[in-house]
């Protein structure tokens, strides 16, 4: 596991913050801080071209990131890029390489171009899915919206479901189960229960599907966002090839947008709340969005970001038991974050101003939590045929240092009550 932390420039007329670069090393444990003058550049040649090379080398390599942070810290600018610059007069006057791109159309158009490049166009198959976690459901990007389940999820017994239509007995009285179960939940909407794939064959395709990404996943503006992301999205490249022995290989990277974690006192959206969510869509692709949708999505997005932090703490502790069924987000996450992922690296975006020191803090925190999860998956990492010992010396030096951090964290804490 990689952290690394991104300060968005401060906002103008505002306060900067105390917090220094050699503090957020400190406090969030990160490998590598980008302070605010740091390009979109410079943050994907330090982060993601070492991914990337890992990724078109070693045949079946796996990787994640993950973007976390405070609404309005700049997830969204490291993952996608600045609004309104996925355009393919961008990426033509760029000269095919659009250096304010963020994350995830840079590193399809460079797999692209390395797999041009290399001669295995023929031999290879890059394709891509888009989903976004919303109010705990799941939605296709790339198709119309449409519902997906969430894998893992349970099943609901329903007065609709066929296995429930028919109540039998035996001779003797006894009831019957039913012979046909539904074994996979799908939800309304929804044909084929798995999210829909598209293939990318040129620079075009990307530059399409993260422009639809962009302009149709749940946003809308609060006092502290003008843009703020109301959902989890998830970007998934698969690259499938066959090597000069016929063998087929699989990998895939995927690249995490998280909604930010949001003070509602702050936002303004504290005073939307009115029983539940009401945004809907009607025919013709047109959204309808009821006075109260902005508080129960704040709502949703802060529960399912501190089931992901109960998540990594838990796998930090070593427990037996990882509550993942907490929420859809952490669902999802469940194999990379158990340790199937061969790199994952977390994003830590925070803001500059001084206003918002508690959510840096609590991101950093985040970090440091990160950072004792990547010990925890080290120490018993499984493999497709046995189970990998490691140095379990070093594991424990690195959690007492851990564990010594903590404690400070703590005893500063109670000090300010």
């Amino acid at each position: 596991m990689q952290v690394c932390a991104r300060l968005r420039p401060c906002t103008v007329g505002s306060e900067n913050s105390d917090v220094t670069i050699p503090q957020i090393e400190e406090k969030a444990q990160a490998d590598v801080v980008f302070g605010p003058d740091v390009v979109q550049e410079a943050v994907i040649e330090g982060v993601l071209e070492p991914q990337l090379q890992r990724f078109l080398l070693e045949p079946g390599f796996s990787a994640i990131v993950l973007a976390y942070g405070q609404t309005g810290s700049g997830k969204t600018h490291t993952i996608f890029g600045p609004p309104g610059v996925l355009t393919e007069h961008e990426y033509n006057a760029s000269g095919g390489r659009p250096l304010s791109w963020g994350f995830f159309p840079y590193a399809a158009i460079t797999m692209l171009q390395s797999l041009h490049h290399r001669g295995l166009s023929k031999r290879a198959q890059l394709k891509v899915t888009a989903v976004e976690i919303y109010l705990e459901k799941m939605f296709d990007l790339l198709n119309n919206r449409q519902s997906v389940p969430v894998p893992g999820a349970s099943v609901r017994a329903s007065s609709s479901r066929p296995d429930n239509e028919t109540i039998t007995y035996d001779s003797n009285g006894k009831w019957q189960p039913p012979q046909k179960w539904l074994g996979t939940k799908v939800l309304p909407g929804s044909s084929t229960g798995t999210a829909k794939e598209v293939i990318l064959a040129t620079p075009l395709d990307v530059v399409q599907v993260a422009r639809q990404v962009e302009n149709t996943r749940s946003a809308s503006a609060h006092a502290l966002n003008t843009r703020s992301s109301r959902s989890h999205c998830l970007m998934t490249l698969s690259l499938r090839q066959i090597d000069a022995k016929g063998q087929l290989h699989a990998g895939q990277v995927v690249f995490v947008d998280l909604a930010g974690s949001e003070r509602v006192g702050k936002s303004g959206v504290v005073a939307d709340g009115t029983n539940g969510a009401r945004a809907f869509s009607l025919p013709g692709n047109v959204k309808v969005d009821l006075p109260g949708t902005r508080f129960d999505e704040a709502r949703s997005v802060n529960a399912s970001l501190s089931a992901l932090g109960r998540v990594i703490a838990a796998l930090a502790r070593r427990d037996k038991y990882v509550s993942f069924r907490d929420s859809a987000l952490t669902q999802m996450l469940k194999d990379p974050l158990s340790g199937h992922s061969s790199h994952i690296t977390v994003m830590l975006a925070l803001r500059s101003e001084k206003n918002h020191d508690h959510e840096t803090l609590s991101t950093m925190r985040f970090g440091n939590v990160c950072r004792g999860a990547a010990g925890a998956n080290g120490v018993r990492r499984k493999t497709a045929n046995k189970v990998e010992q490691v140095d379990s010396k070093k594991a424990l030096k690195a959690l007492r240092a851990n564990l010594a951090n903590v404690e400070k964290e703590l005893q500063r804490m109670a000090a300010e009550g």
